[in-house]
């Protein structure tokens, strides 16, 4: 998983070894069923949750977030620009 942040620069972190994390900007979110949701992000417990502007909430396992640049469908997309550091 790709990281930046406003006091680092870029950063590579272990997805395997992220216990929890959260981003109140929006984060696109690839799954393994090839679909791709964009929203600020809260994980934790083995579980991520997208909080998207057009579905509500949508939640995945962490284990069906994929990390690799496969094509993929986007739903829950807002208006607003979204960072990609979940890519799927």
């Amino acid at each position: 998983m790709m990281i930046k942040t406003e006091y680092a620069s870029e950063g590579t972190v272990d997805w395997r070894a992220v216990q929890d994390f959260k981003s109140d900007q929006s984060l696109h979110v690839g799954r393994k069923n090839g679909e791709s949701v964009v929203g600020p992000v809260t994980a934790n417990s083995g579980k991520v949750e997208v909080s998207t502007k057009t579905v509500g909430n949508v939640e995945t396992a962490k284990e069906s977030v994929v990390l690799d640049a496969q094509p993929c469908r986007t739903i829950g997309l807002g208006k607003s620009s979204a960072h990609r550091i979940l890519e799927g």
